[in-house]
């Protein structure tokens, strides 16, 4: 009988950083199409592939075997081992071990590295006492297995240095070990043809003392949920008690019967999953961020469609008002664990994380791990730096070929081959980029995943501790889930961040919740496309479909945040004609029927799910089934779901080419179809931010300012300066951290300053409250000479933050804001004292809308120039001419505002230049 299937081969995956191209779902069907059964993942001190790996083989019917590759000191020297994992005892004891070196226990094998110098016969007793019989020996082709090591029980197993998925990635091996300064081995090889291939180098005398193990059992804890309990001693009975308290609260004196049915049916759901102690959990953090005055959003994702997360305050959308369907949320036929996703101001989101270790113990509480990967620009860099290929010439390739961080340099290969030949650049460089691209390139940590255990996280995940003596788990989130283990999104939302500091600055501003919904100056400023800054609704594209849609209830604004993505790109222009003319929904359709409140077209995935209980009799619950299941990439999935739809239309009573078509609209919505549930939380942030931004600007544009950085902050400034808002340069007796509203003007803040930031400007603030203004140099120096680097001091000076205090002769010729480029020699000739800035000059410019009759507009001009009488000339423009009007106005924002508020006017402002001040 041929053993070679039953010998595991031992791979190094591309978590072993820099040093493999092995991607585990490709190994994965590599292995089982070429008849290997049995694999060991023993990547070099890492376990992050360990659970994809265990994942991928058993759905290919492999057996997997779970192990790591660790050095240590043994015969004379540093040696090479794979400590593998044979029980689920083995596995909790390797992934916690600090020192490996101690007794081991009885279901940990050893593997010793292959090696060229037989280092094994000389510390056979060391390894005996250390291992016992449970010790495997790589062999190279030709180094025959010694019969003193049979005598003790050892087996052997071919030398493995797989690296690579195909003989054609050689090249690609090494180029991918030199970015990580890592030396090739001598004898990597890719991933065998077969068993029989494999065998041929090898005796088969030797045969007989191959190691030919038992599968294992899953090392694993697949077995069920892991949930925390929260210390309730009967978690459904206080989540039902908390549940209905609040929702009486939030409903007020109501007494309608819809909203406690639906209670009741969510807690009857979430009893029967066995979720209680989750949504707990859940509503313990949130209640937590409210008492420490830390702003949580209005929600996220499918949780939406939950009343019960809307009674225990998780959520402020009521999915009632939305027709939003808990089962797109929590699905009694698809047992996952609920994904509640929250959002937090991004400033005090830390304090949420605190929070949490607090609450449940620091040793049951890991941030999730994840890995930066090989992207498509810097693959290309990085190749391109070890091939030769100069840094300038990649720069110019790149300038031709637009790559986002989403593209695949896959779709891009010819333009790529194209661009490279017209710059008289070789390809072949390009080939090996492709060839690595997406493989993990260092750890990280996840913006927003926690997972919280049972017990000790490392009893269930292996982790790392960050430079703050955290937990991290080796393992990203995918594999943190399939475990079963509780996974919470804690994100840092920066627009809540801008949110709180208006709140600040004006308490009476209303929430999210009182915020009267038919607001006119809001619906006013997002009709004209106003909504630089505003959540979701800032871009170019949405900006002029928020003009051709002029939205008047929160409604449209949720079909904007649904619409403008790339997938319905096609829809909108359809959309908006039946949204002008409603007589274009078809009468007697049935799908356009069912989607009336959005002009007969699906927009929303929920919308889908009611077509299909309308239609062909499914319950939510299947139709919740019949969405993930279109949804998803797989074509024999998608032919099974059509034969079964269209069988139950015909249940129904429609005609094969009625159910045909109503197929072929299901399917070309897939694509784009969007979460309403998350519509519903986004659009109401939106139109929340969008309402501030409308009745509090100069709050709303510190706010913006102050959590914004780079080229947003100079597109932004400029924006708000052409608006007539005055902006003071950043100094150090009047700045604070951020920006500041100053009368109506605003104060930029030391943050801005390149080579300052938030820690030093904090510290400026901090002396300049406890002693006063800064004043002389002799001043500055004696308070903050100590506190500052000789560097960041020059930098403050350089650009002008300390204009005033400074000697002339001690002053640069000219300051500026050094993000943007250095000054012209012809403003160098300028005073030593002076200060660059940014301003607003030349006419006002008013751009109308198409068509419109510029008479009326001009009379409102002329009313706001009375009431803002000053210099600067007022020009209209549109339809492609432009008229100046004799007629000249004070350029302050609240005269824009007025002009901006005209029907029939699309914007208006300044042009913006840098100007020299003394």
């Amino acid at each position: 009988m041929n053993p070679w299937p039953r010998v595991p081969l031992i791979i190094l995956s591309g978590y072993s950083l820099l040093k493999s191209m092995i991607d585990l779902d490709r190994l994965a069907g590599e292995l089982a199409d070429r008849g290997f059964r049995q694999a060991v993942l023993a990547d070099d001190h890492s376990w992050a592939g360990a659970e994809k790996f265990d994942d991928r083989l058993r759905r290919q019917g492999v057996s997997p075997w779970l192990g790591i590759t660790r050095r240590i000191w043994v015969a004379d020297g540093q040696r090479e081992v794979r400590l593998v994992a044979k029980t689920r005892e083995a596995w909790h004891w390797l992934i916690q071990a600090d020192d490996v070196m101690q007794a081991l226990p009885e279901g940990v094998w050893v593997i010793v590295a292959a090696s060229q110098d037989n280092w094994w016969l000389t510390g056979a007793e060391e390894l005996g006492r250390w291992a016992g019989e449970r010790v495997v020996v790589e062999l190279w082709p030709g180094q025959p297995f010694p019969a003193v090591l049979s005598r003790r029980g050892w087996h052997w197993i071919p030398g493995q240095a797989i690296r690579f998925h195909d003989p054609a990635d050689r090249e690609a091996y090494h180029v991918l070990c030199q970015l990580g300064g890592e030396t090739p081995h001598p004898l990597a090889v890719a991933v065998p043809a077969s068993p029989e291939t494999w065998a041929a180098a090898y005796r088969e005398s030797d045969w007989p003392d191959l190691w030919q193990p038992d599968p294992p059992s899953s090392v694993l804890a697949r077995d069920g949920w892991k949930l925390p309990h929260s210390g309730e001693p009967d978690e459904f009975q206080a989540l039902t008690r908390r549940a209905r308290q609040g929702l009486q609260s939030r409903l007020g004196h109501t007494q309608a019967p819809v909203p406690w049915q639906r209670l009741e049916y969510e807690l009857s759901v979430i009893r029967q999953l066995g979720f209680a102690g989750y949504f707990l959990m859940v509503a313990d953090v949130v209640e937590f961020a409210r008492q420490a005055k830390i702003r949580v959003g209005p929600g996220r994702g499918s949780v939406a469609g939950s009343l019960v997360a809307y009674a225990l305050g998780i959520t402020d959308i009521n999915p009632l008002r939305y027709h939003l369907y808990f089962e797109r949320f929590l699905n009694p036929a698809r047992r996952t664990l609920p994904d509640i996703d929250l959002d937090f101001d991004f400033e005090k989101r830390p304090h949420v994380i605190q929070y949490l270790r607090e609450r449940w113990g620091s040793q049951r509480v890991a941030q999730i791990g994840t890995f930066g990967s090989l992207g498509a620009r810097a693959v290309l860099r990085d190749v391109a730096r070890v091939t030769g290929v100069p840094s300038e010439a990649v720069d110019r390739l790149l300038d031709r070929v637009h790559l986002t961080p989403q593209s695949v340099l896959a779709e891009h290969r010819q333009e790529l081959a194209e661009a490279a030949r017209d710059l008289g650049l070789a390809t072949d460089w390009l080939l090996i980029a492709d060839r690595l691209e997406g493989l993990p390139r260092h750890r990280s940590t996840h913006a927003a995943g926690v997972v919280i255990t049972p017990g000790p996280v490392r009893d269930w995940v292996p982790c790392l501790k960050d430079a703050e003596g955290q937990w991290i788990t080796e393992w990203e989130g995918d594999s943190v889930e399939r475990l079963g283990l509780v996974k919470l999104d804690v994100l840092g939302l920066r627009t809540l961040t801008v949110v709180d500091r208006i709140h600040q600055a004006h308490p009476e501003v209303p929430d999210w919740t009182t915020v009267p919904g038919d607001d006119g100056p809001t619906y006013t400023l997002l009709g004209r496309g106003d909504t630089d800054g505003v959540f979701q609704l800032d871009g170019r594209g949405v900006k002029e479909l928020l003009r051709q849609m002029k939205p008047v209830s929160l409604e449209e604004i949720m079909m904007v945040v649904a619409l403008y993505r790339p997938g319905p790109m096609e829809a909108i222009s359809e959309f908006l004609r039946r949204r002008a003319n409603p007589e274009l929904t078809r009468e007697g359709d049935p799908v356009s029927e069912l989607c009336r409140d959005t002009y007969g077209i699906m927009i929303y995935q929920e919308q889908l799910m009611a077509v299909v209980q309308a239609l062909a009799g499914y319950s939510l619950a299947e139709a919740d089934l019949f969405r993930r299941a279109i949804s998803k990439k797989d074509h024999a999935l998608l032919a099974l779901e059509r034969t079964g739809f269209l069988a139950r239309l015909g249940e129904q009573g429609f005609e094969r080419s009625q159910a045909e078509n109503i197929w072929r609209r299901i399917e070309a919505f897939k694509d784009y179809g969007f979460n309403k549930s998350h519509a519903a939380s986004y659009g109401l942030l939106s139109y929340y931010v969008a309402y501030l931004k409308a009745h509090y600007p100069l709050a709303f544009w510190a706010a913006e300012l102050s959590t914004v950085s780079g080229e947003r902050l100079d597109r932004e400034l400029r924006q708000v300066i052409s608006q007539g808002i005055r902006v003071r340069p950043p100094h150090v007796n009047a700045s604070e951290v951020g920006f500041k509203v100053v009368g109506e003007e605003l104060q930029a803040g030391l943050g801005m300053l390149r080579g300052v930031g938030t820690e030093v400007s904090r510290r400026i603030v901090e002396e300049r409250n406890a002693r006063g203004p800064f004043q002389s140099p002799t001043d500055w120096t004696k308070r903050m000479g100590r506190l500052l680097s000789p560097k960041t001091l020059e930098e403050l000076t350089r650009q002008g933050a300390l204009r005033g205090l400074t000697a002339r002769e001690e002053s640069p010729s000219v300051t500026q804001l050094s993000w943007f480029d250095a000054p012209s020699p012809a403003a160098a000739k300028k005073p030593d004292t002076a200060v660059r800035w940014l301003e607003a000059s030349g006419p006002l410019y008013v751009k109308c809308e198409e068509g419109v009759d510029w008479t009326s507009i001009a009379e409102e001009i002329y009313r706001v120039a009375r009431e803002f009488p000053g210099a600067v000339p007022v020009v209209v423009a549109g339809d492609r001419r432009g008229q100046r009007l004799p007629v000249t106005l004070n350029a302050h924002f609240r005269a824009i505002q007025a002009i901006k508020s005209v029907a029939g006017v699309l914007s208006a402002g300044r042009q913006v230049e840098w100007m020299t001040y003394e």
